[in-house]
């Protein structure tokens, strides 16, 4: 059973404890000759210090995963309209970082699978909806490529 939904303080509180970061890739089917994008995928990657408490299984391991799966249901809910994404957090492996040297990452996808008509064209609204998710992660805190923090609000004027 579910527990309660995170607070945006408990969601931005998560992006900084793991340096959460975006990638996004395409999935290639090939049809025939012809090689099309069958979906988007966005990962959410979480960093881990390396080391021993961090292995697949370990608690430490379990609230990473938690993390991004609370991060991802977020960007992915559309004020009660279902969601037009799939979350995939059954990569229970840990990557050596590419971004923080003696560090390891985990990962939770989001897919967005394309719709194809019946005459076999692609999905013309996969820019909107990517971009749509996209707004959504960074609204969280979550930009994609390397990790960095919200960046702060503008200053306001003196004497305000």
């Amino acid at each position: 059973m579910p527990g309660p939904k995170p607070t945006a303080a408990e969601l931005e509180q998560s992006v900084l404890a793991y340096r959460v970061r975006s990638e996004t890739s395409r999935e290639v089917v090939r049809e025939g000759e012809r090689r099309r994008t069958a979906a988007l995928e966005v990962r959410l990657w979480a960093t881990l210090a390396r080391g021993t408490a961090h292995l697949p299984g370990q608690p430490a391991f379990r609230e990473a995963l938690r993390a991004l799966v609370q991060l991802a249901e977020a960007a992915v809910a559309r004020d009660g309209q279902p969601p037009d994404a799939d979350i995939e957090p059954d990569h229970q492996a840990l990557y050596d970082s590419r971004q923080c040297p003696d560090c390891d990452e985990v990962y939770v996808a989001i897919r967005l699978p394309l719709r194809f008509g019946v005459d076999g064209v692609e999905d013309d609204d996969r820019d909107r909806r990517l971009g749509a998710l996209r707004q959504r992660l960074e609204a969280l805190g979550i930009f994609e490529g390397r990790w960095h923090q919200r960046p702060a609000p503008p200053a306001a004027p003196a004497g305000s």
